[in-house]
C-alpha cells in the first residue's frame, strides 16, 4: 500500500510541475520545469542560474533565471552576468501578467524590466494532459524571421552552386557595410579567425519541394540568429539598405522599411553572369521554397536538400571491406549528431547517412565541389542525411560546417510524422 502511495504522489508530482516562461526577442518559449528551462538556454549559448525566491504565500516558491552571454571559450560560471547591453532586446513580464504566452508588440517594452535579466514567473502547474501546449518544440540558433530575395532574371544555377552564390552574397553585402565589418556579417574576428558564436548565415535556396522540383536555385535567404543583439541586427540591415540603395534599379524604399517595391539588385557572379535579386513584395505569392514557413516545421523527420559538410573525416564511405564501411558510416553519423547538438537541437535518434540524392531535385554528394574552395583548408566530407528525432524540433535546421553557406540545409518531413 506504501509503495502505492508513493507511486502515486511521485506521479502527482510529475504532472503538476511549475511552468516557466522565458522571452527571447519577441518570443515566449513554455517549459514545464526548471531543468529544461535551464537546458534550453543553455544549448542556446546563454547561461541560466535559477534564484529561488522568497515565497509570498503558501503555494510554490516563484524562481528567476538570470541569464548571461557565455564567453567565446564558453568558460563563463552560472554566475557570470555581463553588461545588458550585450544581451540584446531580452525581457519577460511578471507571472501575472497577461501578455505572456503571446508575442508582444513593441510597444509593450517599455513596461518590461530591463534588458539582462528574464525572470521565469510561475504562473501555475500544468501537465502535458491538461495543456499540450505547455511544452514548446526545440529549436536551434537559428530564427525565423528571414530575409527573402527571390531571383528576378539572370543565370538559372544549379543546386550545386549553393555555397559559391552564398560567398558572393556575403561579399557584396561586406562591401556595402559599417567599416570594420561586423562579425555577424563576416563571420570573421578582426585578426580573421572564425568567430564561435551564432551568425549571419547565406542560405540559397533550391527548388526540391512543389510543382517542379528541378534542383534550380530560386533565391536566397539571409538567416540570422534568434538571440540577436539589435546593434548588430541594425549593422545587417545598413548593409542590405545600402546594397539596394547604390545599386538597386527600380522600386522604392531601403531593408528598414517595408519590401513593397524594394529594388531589384544585381550580384556579379563573373563568368557565370549577373544575378538579379529583389526583396518581394509584402503579400506577394511565392514557392514555397521561398518561404520560410516551408524550412520551419516543426517535425520529427527531416533530411537534406544540401549535403552536409562533415567536421571531420569519417574514414572510407566506399570501402569494399563492410567493416570499415560501417564503421565510417557510424563515425559520419556522430559527426551529424554532434552538429545537431552544436547549433541547440537535441541528439537525433536516428540518422541514415547517406552518399545517394533524398529528394527531387537535389544532387549527389559527389557532384558538389571541393569544399572549402581555398586548398589550404582540408576538404570537408559530403553527405546527406535523414534525421529522426524523438520529439519534433522547429527549424531552421542547418548543419554542418557548412551551415552558413547553404550547405547542411534541412527539409522537415512530416510523411514520416
Amino acid at each position: 500500500m506504501r509503495k502505492k502511495l508513493e507511486s502515486s504522489r511521485a506521479a502527482r508530482r510529475q504532472a503538476a510541475r511549475p511552468v516557466f516562461e522565458v522571452r527571447v526577442g519577441d518570443r515566449f518559449v513554455r517549459w514545464v520545469g526548471v531543468a529544461r528551462a535551464r537546458r534550453w538556454c543553455q544549448d542556446r549559448e546563454l547561461v541560466a542560474r535559477v534564484i529561488p525566491a522568497r515565497a509570498a504565500t503558501t503555494r510554490a516558491v516563484p524562481a528567476q533565471v538570470v541569464l548571461a552571454r557565455m564567453s567565446a571559450t564558453g568558460s563563463s560560471g552560472d554566475d557570470t552576468v555581463v553588461e545588458t547591453a550585450s544581451m540584446g532586446d531580452l525581457a519577460v513580464g511578471p507571472a501575472e501578467d497577461d501578455r505572456l504566452g503571446r508575442p508582444c508588440s513593441h510597444g509593450d517594452e517599455a513596461s518590461l524590466p530591463a534588458c539582462g535579466v528574464l525572470e521565469a514567473g510561475w504562473i501555475g502547474r500544468a501537465s502535458s494532459r491538461d495543456n499540450p501546449d505547455a511544452l514548446a518544440p526545440p529549436c536551434g540558433v537559428f530564427g525565423e524571421d528571414w530575409i527573402v530575395l527571390a531571383r528576378v532574371e539572370g543565370p538559372r544555377l544549379p543546386i550545386t552552386s549553393v555555397a559559391g552564390l552564398a560567398r558572393q552574397l556575403r561579399r557584396a553585402l561586406m562591401s556595402f557595410a559599417d567599416q570594420p565589418v561586423a562579425e555577424v556579417i563576416s563571420g570573421h574576428l578582426p585578426d580573421g579567425a572564425a568567430v564561435e558564436t551564432p551568425h549571419l548565415a547565406v542560405v540559397p535556396l533550391p527548388a526540391v519541394t512543389g510543382p517542379h522540383p528541378d534542383g534550380r536555385l530560386l533565391g536566397i535567404a539571409l538567416v540570422l540568429p534568434r538571440a540577436l543583439d539589435p546593434a548588430a541586427r541594425a549593422a545587417v540591415m545598413r548593409a542590405i539598405a545600402r546594397f539596394e540603395e547604390r545599386r538597386g534599379t527600380g522600386g522604392t524604399g531601403g531593408a528598414s522599411g517595408p519590401s513593397d517595391g524594394a529594388p531589384a539588385i544585381p550580384l556579379l557572379l563573373g563568368d557565370a553572369g549577373v544575378l538579379v535579386l529583389q526583396r518581394p513584395p509584402t503579400g506577394a505569392q511565392l514557392p514555397a521554397v521561398l518561404q520560410p514557413a516551408t524550412w520551419i516545421g516543426p517535425a520529427r523527420h527531416w533530411v537534406s536538400a544540401t549535403p552536409i559538410a562533415l567536421d571531420r573525416h569519417p574514414g572510407d564511405l566506399h570501402a569494399a571491406d563492410p567493416a570499415r564501411q560501417r564503421e565510417a558510416r557510424e563515425a559520419a553519423a556522430a559527426c551529424v549528431r554532434e552538429a545537431a547538438h552544436r547549433i541547440g537541437l537535441p541528439a537525433p535518434a536516428e540518422i541514415d547517412v547517406l552518399r545517394s540524392r533524398t529528394l527531387p531535385g537535389t544532387a549527389e554528394p559527389r557532384q558538389y565541389p571541393r569544399f572549402p574552395v581555398a586548398q589550404r583548408r582540408p576538404q570537408r566530407v559530403l553527405v546527406h542525411a535523414r534525421l529522426r528525432f524523438d520529439e519534433p524540433v522547429r527549424g531552421p535546421v542547418l548543419v554542418g560546417a557548412g551551415r552558413y553557406q547553404g550547405l547542411g540545409l534541412l527539409l522537415p518531413d512530416n510523411s514520416g510524422d
